[in-house]
């Protein structure tokens, strides 16, 4: 049944028959399960197969010593499971202080002297048990004990945070691995004090460590600067907590979380939505280009000491420089970068809304020098080149031959430089070129990664910004045609209108016909019938002229769609002149109006 006492087994090995079963009779009285072996190898035989809990092992035994037995025990691999069985030595042999303490050093749990009393073996027989185990015991919780400080331990170093304890004085007792990375100039943290201006250099965290060794106020800084080394700084969110023990403060426990990359990160990240928000707020190639390429040189931003653009032409099927921004010399860099010293504390926005918002000085011998670059894509081996056809980043540091653009790469002096093709949808645009020639510093990886996520967005603002010129051309075609339809719209309400007044035209000047034709014939016959009246004469004449100039006015009127050429008939202006005066004589002499006539006879005739 469960939880039901069950005898322990004693494995007695001795030759002495009546000792024996001496110890036995009694031992079982006493409750024990008794194995005999009379020689040591029997002894051994028995004990892979009863698997005692206390071993009685007579010193002398006819084939092994009691000794050489526990020896085999401990060293035979056949009897490791067995090697922590308690084990007393019964002896005949005279006491030998020596040689008890080296077996009891070796695991002899007790001796036993010859002859003994059964009360005084089981006494020692229980006490050895209960050592025995208490012994188990202990090395279980020893055990468990180191089982679970490996596994905090195993916790402590894999998290990514810096942790380490401290006793009151601020000394350090206690820090995981990731401690030690952030401080590997000090070989040996343990026994440093926080509290010393060497060990974080930040007078802020000093100051608050100190109040919680002294009160035990928890306090949590974020983004802090601590120095691991004299030249090294990271930026860490540092908590500090009380460390008690039965209530009472002992020291305190330091969480340092490195938020350098993450802050590092969230400053890039700023950069680009501030240079994307500047690309956004303007449609003009030239200052697009111009932006870009300040934001890529700008002590504030990338920090490039040049940068150039190279645009694809793909009609003429070669890269075209286009524009470069940085200085010409080593001289014109010194003076460019001492006359923006005092723009240090000037903002991103604000140092591109002053700078980068126009376009580039026509006069500047870099951009010129820029814009003199024509490179052909057939040069498929120049780097240039092949950055632009395979589509792939190139970093080529100091010293690496060129491949085939040495006449290109000695007129900008390009060495060590980063080539990013401008890729839309699978599309090139072309290229961005940046180096560090004035400056020296090696270009960094970081810089590298954040100039690619710049030539993305630089890459859609200038797809945008061309798409823009194309849709601003369409529209201007756009309009010229829509001011040609309207031009043709208003021609053809004026053609109708003109055919409707062709039509009544065509009417009235049918009505008017009759009666002219009429009124010349009567003049014709008034014409004949005057006889010598000269003044008749002219009337008739007068009225028969008038008569076919009507005629001839509803002819221009019939044909008004047709514009008529212009007749020139040779005349006299005197005579035109006392035609006139003949026609409004009448008119003339109702309202009392005299008329005064002055001709020049000699005048010739002209065309009119």
């Amino acid at each position: 049944m469960p939880g039901a006492w069950k005898p322990k087994t004693i494995l007695i090995i001795d030759d002495e028959e009546m000792l024996h079963e001496l110890v036995r009779s009694y031992l079982v009285k006493e409750g024990y399960r008794c194995e005999h072996a009379k020689t040591g190898h029997e002894g051994l035989h028995l004990l892979q197969r009863v698997h005692p809990d206390l071993i009685l092992l007579d010193y002398m035994l006819p084939d092994m010593e009691g000794p050489e037995v526990f020896h085999t025990i401990c060293t035979n691999p056949e009897f490791e499971p067995f090697r922590t069985v308690p084990v007393i030595i019964l002896t005949a042999r005279d006491p030998d202080p020596e040689l008890q303490s080296q077996l009891l050093k070796r695991g002899i749990s007790a001796f036993l002297h010859k002859p003994f009393g059964l009360r005084e073996l089981y006494n020692i027989i229980q006490n050895v048990l209960v050592i025995h185990e208490i012994r188990q015991r202990n090395e279980f919780l020893t055990r468990e004990i180191k089982k679970t400080r490996d596994f905090l331990e195993l916790i402590l170093n894999s998290t990514p945070l810096a942790i380490f304890t401290t006793d009151l004085q601020g000394n350090i007792v206690h820090v995981n691995k990731q401690f030690l990375q952030y401080f590997p100039q000090n070989e040996q943290v343990i026994g440093l004090n926080v509290l010393r201006q060497d060990v974080f250099r930040n007078a802020t965290l000093m100051s608050y460590f100190d109040r919680l060794l002294n009160t035990g106020q928890a306090f949590n800084l974020e983004s802090v600067e601590i120095f691991t080394d004299p030249y090294h700084d990271i930026k860490v969110n540092f908590l500090g907590v009380p460390l008690q023990q039965a209530g009472q403060l002992t020291g305190a426990v330091g969480i340092i979380q490195d938020v350098t990359e993450s802050e590092k990160k969230a400053y890039e990240f700023y950069l680009l939505s501030q240079i994307s928000q500047a690309m956004q707020s303007t449609l003009d190639l030239d200052v697009l280009l111009h932006l870009i390429l300040t934001s890529i040189t700008a002590g504030c931003a990338l920090g490039f000491s040049r940068a150039m653009i190279f645009l694809l032409n793909a009609q003429k099927k070669q890269l075209v420089g286009r524009m470069g921004v940085g200085p010409a010399s080593a001289e014109d860099a010194y003076r460019i970068w001492s006359s923006l010293e005092h723009e240090r504390s000037t903002s991103l926005t604000e140092f591109l809304q002053k700078y980068g918002k126009r376009k580039p000085d026509r006069n500047d011998p870099f951009n010129n020098l820029v814009k003199s670059i024509r490179i052909p894509l057939q040069q498929k081996t120049c780097l240039l080149v092949k950055a632009v056809l395979e589509k792939k980043d190139y970093h080529i540091q100091a010293g690496v031959p060129k491949l085939l653009c040495d006449e290109v790469f000695e007129k900008l002096q390009l060495d060590e430089f980063i080539a990013i093709p401008l890729i839309t949808e699978n599309k090139v645009l072309g290229l961005i070129v940046a180096d560090n020639l004035y400056s020296g510093h090696p270009i960094d990886e970081n810089r590298v990664s954040l100039l690619k996520l710049l030539a993305q967005q630089a890459a859609l603002a200038v797809e945008r910004t061309e798409a823009y010129r194309n849709l601003a051309r369409q529209k201007a075609t756009l309009e010229a045609t829509l001011r040609q339809l309207r031009a043709t719209q208003k021609q053809l309400i004026h053609s109708e209108r003109l055919a409707t007044v062709g039509k009544m035209a065509a009417h009235v000047a049918h009505e008017i016909r009759n009666p002219l034709v009429t009124i010349g014939g009567f003049a014709n016959a008034m014409l004949r019938y005057t006889g010598d009246n000269s003044q008749l004469q002219e009337m008739a004449n007068i009225i028969i002229q008038e008569t076919r100039r009507l005629e001839k006015i509803l002819s221009n009127v019939l044909d008004y769609s047709r514009i008529p050429k212009p007749s020139l008939k040779q005349g006299n202006i005197n005579k035109i002149i006392l035609e006139v005066c003949q026609l409004i004589q009448n008119e003339v002499d109702r309202k009392e109006i005299h008329c005064e006539k002055q001709l020049d006879d000699s005048i010739p005739e002209f065309f009119f």
